[in-house]
């Protein structure tokens, strides 16, 4: 089946009455035969952050998923909507896949972002940072609240803001499979 591409021009020439107009302009977005509809698709995107300690400071690693369907994402603002900054310290020893570039702003986020090598649909990429900020402290807080845009910039093209998802400490997952070893055992002793 083929798309019908329409242009803000041929939009009013196509459809005379305005009822009408909206109607079918409406009925064929909703089918997905107008590309003005879903030019740029839906940004799906998810990620996860884990970290290890290393002396008084943490590394973070961030894995950033750019599923299939999706389209091609050129910036990633780490711990940011518009207007909010969530990072409780300043990070350092920021890091950023090849042919992309990062920077720390207003001292409370990581905004990192490629002109030459967006991350394409059915890829990911690793992203790190180095805090003082314990790992119990970042998750507790809004950091994990980010924004993706299909531009290399912030605020072009499509956006969507998502929540990174941090990765169980070892520790974390080693007290969980106690206490399930213990529940085990009490309810095998009755």
């Amino acid at each position: 089946m083929k798309k019908i591409v329409l242009t803000p021009i041929s939009i009013p020439r196509l459809f005379v009455g305005a009822r009408y107009g909206i109607f079918a302009l409406g009925m064929w977005c909703g089918i997905g035969q107008i590309e003005l509809c879903h030019a740029q698709g839906t940004l799906n995107v998810d990620a996860t952050i884990s970290a290890v300690q290393d002396g008084g400071v943490y590394d973070y690693t961030i894995e950033l998923n750019n599923p299939s369907g999706s389209p091609a994402v050129g910036t990633f603002w780490y711990a940011w909507v518009p207007g909010q900054f969530y990072l409780g310290t300043e990070p350092s020893s920021v890091t950023s896949p090849s042919g992309w570039s990062d920077s720390v702003v207003a001292n409370h986020s990581i905004e990192f972002n490629t002109s030459t090598a967006p991350l394409a649909p059915g890829t990911s990429a690793t992203f790190g940072f180095t805090s003082t900020e314990a790992p119990a402290t970042l998750y507790a807080s809004s950091a994990d609240i980010s924004f993706v845009y299909t531009g290399s910039t912030a605020f072009s093209g499509s956006g969507e803001q998502f929540t990174v998802s941090p990765i169980p400490e070892p520790s974390s997952i080693a007290l969980m499979m106690t206490g399930l070893t213990g529940a085990w055992f009490a309810r095998r002793k009755r």
